[in-house]
């Protein structure tokens, strides 16, 4: 599954013009406050060192760390936009220098600075000059213009994104009342190794490969189904199980969810997400 991943991952940063040569940082506050109500310079919010906090790909939205999953980045990837009309995204030792330009109040476009050194100098604009950079509201995206593998690479000051919580076996919550288990649910996320990836099953068969139904059922005497197959349920000393032919899997909740912790099965940080 971590393949999947690391796949899915690479996929979307070779298909940036601003990717790095492995091919698959610093932390500092970026610019982009709320708007002043004179007429500010709108080069201004853009300034400042961002890190990479998300990913859009193949209907799979992603939070967390996503450098953990890429060699050398496992602190991440940054983004600096300098004053100068210089930038720069790094990833542990690796870094790609690039121009920018403004194109409108909200956009800029990153160009790749080319080496005089042939064998530094790594070909990945193709036929494409320049890579759109967008403003949100408190991020910036690079959004990815590729006719295999488009999709926006998110970048925040704090590398936390508001709009895709990050769900992991430490923050998820034990449940102790079983109205919050009882119930048909449909898996709606996955979180591997602190980064999350949200969508519907369909999206996430990239991630984990299965023909089996990724839906649970979870019935109020203690019975249920999850992937096709018959299971018990109970909540002991204060936490819930999920009983699966003898092997007894925590169920934990998330923001109105439930999450199915199979961390000590597969020996590697795995939640599966659930929601109504």
């Amino acid at each position: 599954m971590k393949k999947q991943l690391t796949m899915l991952m690479s996929a979307l940063l070779c298909a940036s013009a601003l990717v790095l040569p492995a091919c698959g940082g610093s932390s500092g506050s970026a610019g982009g406050g709320a708007a002043a109500e004179e007429k500010v310079d709108p080069k201004t919010k853009f300034i400042g060192t961002w890190t990479l906090a998300g990913a859009k790909i193949h209907g799979i939205t992603m939070a967390g760390n996503i450098g953990l999953f890429l060699d050398g980045a496992d602190e991440g990837i940054n983004l600096t936009i300098s004053e100068d009309g210089k930038c720069n995204l790094k990833a542990g030792e690796n870094t790609v220098d690039a121009t920018w330009e403004l194109v409108d109040d909200n956009t800029i476009n990153m160009k790749q600075e080319k080496k005089d050194d042939a064998e530094e100098t790594t070909e990945v604009l193709g036929d494409k000059d320049s890579v759109p950079v967008v403003y949100n509201d408190g991020y910036i995206s690079i959004e990815i213009e590729d006719e295999e593998n488009p999709g926006s690479m998110i970048f925040t000051p704090d590398g936390t994104w508001a709009e895709a919580k990050v769900v992991t076996a430490e923050t998820a919550t034990e449940i102790t009342d079983s109205a919050a288990l009882v119930g048909e649910w449909k898996l709606v996320g996955v979180t591997m190794q602190g980064v999350c990836m949200y969508g519907t099953a369909e999206d996430l068969s990239s991630v984990i490969p299965t023909d089996a139904d990724t839906s649970i059922t979870i019935n109020e005497d203690g019975s249920g189904k999850a992937m096709g197959q018959d299971v018990k349920w109970a909540i002991e000393d204060g936490k819930a199980k999920l009983d699966a032919a003898g092997t007894k899997l925590p169920l934990k909740g998330y923001d109105g969810g439930i999450a199915l912790d199979m961390t000590d099965f597969y020996g590697v940080e795995l939640l599966m997400l659930y929601g109504k």
